[in-house]
């Protein structure tokens, strides 16, 4: 890949995500520029996004949002490398982070996609204690919770309804539709890739469903 293609679809990339967080969820974006490596094709960049919801009249959360992206093992294709979306609770100077979701492709010692949640159960506490974890039966925010694997994992289209739907913060006007679209492409894209990695299964089904 040509580094101005690779720069063309990163502005691609990074356009899509502002449409998502601003055609659906209520309040200040702002982006910036976290990392460029040129010659690595390596680029990271992350927003804030604030969130409102409809009994108080300043932003009471913001989710973080951040995207590391290269290209693919081909060379054809940008990949994201790792990214996380994190809500934390903010009023004022205050914040406290709520739940993080990460995704890392190169991790080897953890579930790829997984979850974070900042909050105590005293169940997995007690649980966590019985098996003689009990660091992390008090540091439960470093439990990584499964969310699939590289290519089945959550997506920010997931994050955003979750926000709107389970935590009513206000969404702006034709929400689902707008990542019923961008959901359905990444959906498309990573079938796409699964199929160019299994290409002697994809044969065997063809075949299948042609008798």
């Amino acid at each position: 890949m040509e580094p101005s293609i690779f720069e063309e679809q990163v502005l691609s990339f990074t356009d899509e995500i502002r449409k998502i967080l601003d055609g659906c969820l209520v309040g200040e974006l702002r982006f910036e520029q976290d990392a460029y490596l040129p010659e690595e094709y390596r680029i990271a960049f992350k927003g804030k996004k604030q969130l409102h919801v409809a009994s108080v009249d300043v932003p009471v959360a913001e989710l973080h949002v951040r995207y590391a992206l290269t290209v693919n093992s081909t060379g054809n294709h940008l990949a994201v490398r790792n990214s996380s979306f994190k809500l934390v609770y903010s009023r004022g100077k205050a914040q406290s982070p709520v739940l993080r979701y990460d995704f890392d492709r190169e991790t080897r010692n953890k579930p790829s996609s997984h979850l974070h949640f900042h909050s105590e159960s005293v169940p997995i506490s007690l649980l966590l204690a019985s098996a003689g974890q009990y660091k992390q039966a008090f540091e439960q925010q470093n439990i990584h919770f499964p969310l699939g694997n590289e290519r089945f994992r959550l997506c920010l289209e997931d994050v955003v309804e979750f926000l709107i739907g389970e935590l009513h913060f206000t969404a702006q006007p034709g929400w689902e539709q707008a990542i019923a679209r961008t959901r359905a492409d990444y959906l498309r894209k990573q079938t796409e890739t699964v199929i160019r990695k299994n290409l002697d299964l994809a044969r065997e089904i063809m075949a299948e469903e042609a008798e």
